[in-house]
């Protein structure tokens, strides 16, 4: 009786190179992390075209948890943020992974021609002037700074993303992923992969649309709202409250549906569906034997594709905030732009003060805030009994 062979470190090899089912499985399995922030590229639309790729196993099991435990669906803030209210003085501080983004594109993505002027101008009159202000030991007050106004579009939905390039690339992702799944059935008639990726495509696009029912943004806001990065960034972003923009506050605090309980548990019920099927379709892909590599192509273009999306730099627009530029103050000195923006937009600028100069003030500077405050009051108060007259 003959025994057969074992198999040498040369024919293993051969083998897993040739069909590589046991990785593919894996790959599957990892890579949440890129998904997760895939999707929150997406945030405010119900179609996420995210393309089916390695880690939407694993995300789907994370988000059966953000759904039990009630717990935030975004990703964590990258970017040092700061979100001043305007009307109450609340300051937010590196709270939203979506401002966080926003305002880090700020100065490459979508800063107005007439700031970049401004502030390049500002610049070259510090350059000039530099040798001087530093005999005289006042460098430190030729920081600069820039505060661009913006009010929300009235022609615009606020809270409707527009689309750009990165919604393209993704849809056009996802043909090109199954024109590669359609080779095999022309070459071999073998359906499995075509059927995998489908499958999968179709379970990426469902969790997007779930993902979508846990944030909520309110509409037809007053408020005014600050974005900067804090002492030391030279740019603030003023956006005015005209009864037509985003309430920013919901989106520092990721405000979610208070859902009933037979929603709750109905959601918590569709969660669990989708990771049984993300798990049997697991289970599918590491039972094939034959052309994994198209498979593994597949997932790879995917994550790409993923990395792509999560990684990109894009306009406000992109996430449903539509933003008309107003104008810019633009000073040598950061207290001169501070009182001409108070002067010019009342309540603005003395909220952005205690970022911007967290210490004492001298008596000069305590003296001029105290009358804007005032002032600030009285025109309130003004307005106040106008509208009472009215009634």
């Amino acid at each position: 009786m003959t025994s057969t062979p074992a198999p040498t470190t040369y024919t293993t090899l051969r083998e897993q190179w040739t069909t590589p089912s046991d990785i593919l499985s894996v790959l599957l399995i990892v890579g949440a992390d890129v998904v997760k922030t895939a999707l929150a590229q997406f945030n405010g639309q119900y179609f996420k075209p995210v393309p089916f790729s390695f880690g939407w196993v694993a995300y789907a099991y994370s988000y059966l948890l953000t759904t039990v435990g009630g717990l935030k669906s975004m990703p964590e803030a990258e970017f040092k943020c700061l979100l001043i209210n305007c009307s109450t003085g609340k300051i937010w501080d590196r709270t939203s992974w979506l401002l966080g983004r926003i305002l880090d594109c700020y100065e490459d993505v979508w800063m107005p021609e007439d700031v970049r002027l401004r502030v390049k101008a500002r610049d070259q009159i510090r350059q000039e002037f530099f040798a001087l202000w530093d005999r005289d030991g006042e460098a430190g007050g030729m920081l600069g700074f820039a505060v661009a106004v913006f009010s929300p579009e009235e022609t615009s939905k606020q809270g409707v993303p527009s689309r750009d390039n990165v919604v393209f690339a993704s849809i056009t992702t996802t043909f090109v992923q199954l024109g590669i799944a359609a080779v095999p059935c022309g070459l071999y008639r073998e359906w499995e992969i075509l059927v995998v990726t489908a499958v999968g495509t179709l379970l990426a696009w469902l969790m997007g649309v779930l993902q979508e029912r846990s944030t909520s943004n309110r509409r037809n806001t007053k408020k005014s709202f600050i974005l900067t990065k804090g002492p030391g960034y030279g740019h603030a972003i003023v956006i005015l409250g005209n009864g037509h923009g985003l309430d920013l506050d919901d989106m520092a605090n990721e405000v979610s549906f208070r859902e009933s309980k037979m929603r709750y548990r109905l959601s918590i019920a569709v969660d669990l569906l989708l990771v049984i099927l993300w798990t049997a379709l697991l289970i599918t892909t590491s039972g094939m034997k034959t052309n994994t590599w198209y498979l593994v192509g597949i997932g790879g273009i995917g994550m790409l594709q993923n990395i792509f999306i999560a990684g990109a730099r894009r306009h406000p627009s992109a996430y449903g905030l539509h933003l008309q530029y107003e104008g810019v103050i633009a000073k040598r000195n950061v207290m001169s732009a501070l009182k001409t923006l108070e002067k010019e937009y009342p309540n603005v600028g003395r909220h952005l003060l205690p970022v911007l100069f967290p210490g004492p003030l001298g008596p000069n500077e305590a003296e001029w805030w105290a009358k804007a405050e005032d002032q600030a009051e009285e025109r309130s108060n003004s307005i106040t009994r106008r509208i009472q007259g009215v009634l």
